[in-house]
């Protein structure tokens, strides 16, 4: 039974495969509006090249304790439309 399990995790690891983390740096933050500017490395699961750009923040909250020239690590994906990043940590 317990390998029956673990077959029904591994189920759910496609979801969490389209969204890998991704290296990035903190360019501008814009708490009021809950977006965050990246420079970030390739993202092949979204089908973008590195650049610097504006993401929405999936929750306010994940801005907390993040600044300017931050070296960072995150998930994105899109959500209604709009690149939006789903975790963030410090690296």
């Amino acid at each position: 039974m317990g390998h029956h399990h673990a077959t029904a995790a591994s189920a759910q690891a496609p979801a969490a495969a389209e969204s890998p983390w991704t290296e990035g740096e903190v360019r501008k933050i814009d708490a009021a509006a809950g977006k965050i500017t990246l420079r970030h490395a390739d993202m092949p699961h979204l089908q973008m090249m590195g650049m610097t750009m504006v993401f929405r923040v999936a929750d306010p909250a994940l801005l907390q304790g993040l600044g300017v020239g931050q070296a960072v690590r995150f998930k994105a994906q899109r959500e209604g439309g709009q690149l939006t990043v789903t975790a963030i940590e410090k690296r």
